[in-house]
């Protein structure tokens, strides 16, 4: 993924792609960057906004979570 993001560094699903094997790895704050950036760059995508919330819900920052998980309802 992150070839693909030096090559086109606005690609929203690369982001995604990045963070979830970040997530995979335990790395999550660093997921959680990499989820914002694509959902910077794309807004519509849903699954983006859940995958965070999971994240902010393990870390305890529920109030986060709940903000992603309403943005997924929307």
């Amino acid at each position: 993924f992150s070839a693909v993001l030096r090559i086109d560094p606005k690609s929203g699903p690369a982001f995604a792609g990045r963070a979830s094997a970040l997530a995979d790895l335990a790395a999550s704050e660093r997921a959680v960057a990499d989820y914002t950036a694509a959902i910077s760059l794309a807004p519509r995508d849903h699954s983006a906004f859940f995958s965070r919330g999971l994240l902010y819900s393990e870390s305890g920052q529920f109030d986060l979570a709940i903000a992603d998980f309403t943005k997924v309802l929307d």
